[in-house]
Order: C-alpha cells, then structure tokens, then sequence
C-alpha cells in the first residue's frame, strides 16, 4: 500500500497528463483491463476518467 505522502506525490504528477481510459456505464471488461494492464507496463503512472454517470449507476 501506498502512504499518504507517496499518494500525493504521484497526484501531483499525474496533474498534468491527461486521462488514457475513460470508464462509462459499460463497466470494466476483461479487454479493458488487458489494456491498462499493457499500457502500464509502459508508463509508470496513467489517468483513469470515469463518468460521473457510472458511480451513479453503481450506486443503485
């Protein structure tokens, strides 16, 4: 698990990129996860977007 300190650290990094994935109210699949599993192994640090919609939907 991450600290604290090391969570802000990467927020202040990942301020300036912009997000790769974005996750809607399709959900996660196992394609998407290879893919962000992938991408990863390339760049350490990647931005996740997901829809203010999902969190609604999950919420139900």
């Amino acid at each position: 698990m991450l600290t604290g300190k090391q969570k802000r650290y990467l927020r202040s990094l990942a301020h300036n990129i912009d997000p790769i994935f974005q996750i809607g109210k399709g959900g996660i699949n196992e394609n998407m996860i290879k893919q962000i599993d992938d991408t990863l192994e390339n760049r350490e640090l990647i931005k996740v977007h997901v829809l203010q919609i999902t969190l609604m939907i999950k919420k139900n």
